[in-house]
């Protein structure tokens, strides 16, 4: 079990873990615990609720040894695909047109 001296001390503590999937923050005080939540270097941070919420249309996945992009809708498309335009001109041009 880690202890943390301060709000500072935690954050620090949280974000020198070689893994980053999820995190979860509770506090009584929902500003603060969004301003800690920011600091969090971690694919999902939940407040006041549990560090697994996967939802079909959120992005799921971390940062650091814990992800290799983000999945669920939209954002596994945007992670596993790249853009590539190829045009196809069909018989010859003469140039200068």
């Amino acid at each position: 079990m880690l202890i943390a001296d301060d709000e500072a001390h935690a954050l620090r503590l949280a974000n020198a873990s070689e893994y980053g999937l999820s995190s979860a923050v509770f506090t009584k005080d929902m500003a603060r615990g969004l301003q800690f939540a920011r600091g969090i270097v971690a694919g999902m941070t939940h407040i006041n609720d549990i560090t697994v919420d996967d939802q079909p249309n959120a992005p799921f996945g971390g940062e650091k040894n814990s992800g290799l992009g983000r999945f669920n809708g939209h954002y596994a498309v945007d992670e596993f695909t790249r853009a590539h335009w190829v045009t196809w001109q069909p018989g010859g041009h003469h140039y200068p047109f």
